[in-house]
């Protein structure tokens, strides 16, 4: 069972440092492949499993440095990244997915209100924002808002399991 809470930092940490290798990036088998970029851990694991569930190949990025080396070596369909973070941030970090590296779609979370990031709503670079905490349903609900397609074969099990469970 994927359970965003159930989630021990210390196993989040090893996962992020054995996925986040740059030049690990992930194989195509067919669906469409998400960077994930985050700081914080236990998002990184929240997030990536509620994609694969949703029927993307994930990786996961622990900043916006990490980030744009991995989007050197792979095509991507989605990126989905925290606003605020050291370095780089997850806006500067979807516009130059998009302007160099022609990223079809970028996706911010953040914690922040909507009033914090409101001169960034309806910038081009970005297209779509999701509030944390946010449930599964709400990023299935925002990927096929910007065109992309969900998994239903995984999806209502995983619904079941996280959609009772925020994200942090």
């Amino acid at each position: 069972m994927i359970g965003c809470l159930s989630v021990s930092h210390q196993s989040a940490v090893r996962s992020q440092n054995m996925n986040s290798k740059i030049g690990c990036v992930p194989k195509r088998s067919g669906g469409l492949a998400a960077l994930v970029v985050d700081d914080d851990p236990i998002v990184l694991q929240c997030t990536g499993g509620m994609l694969k569930n949703l029927g993307f190949t994930t990786h996961m990025a622990g900043g916006g440095v990490e980030a744009l080396a991995l989007l050197k070596d792979s095509a991507w369909d989605l990126i989905l990244t925290d606003y605020a973070m050291p370095v780089i941030d997850g806006y500067q970090l979807g516009q130059k997915a998009k302007a160099i590296f022609a990223v079809p779609r970028v996706v911010i979370m953040t914690g922040h209100c909507q009033a914090a990031v409101a001169q960034h709503t309806n910038d081009p670079y970005i297209d779509g924002w999701l509030f944390k905490p946010f449930r599964m349903l709400h990023l299935k609900e925002m990927l096929l808002s910007i065109g992309l397609p969900v998994d239903s074969a995984n999806q209502s099990q995983a619904m079941g399991e996280l959609e009772s469970q925020p994200l942090q």
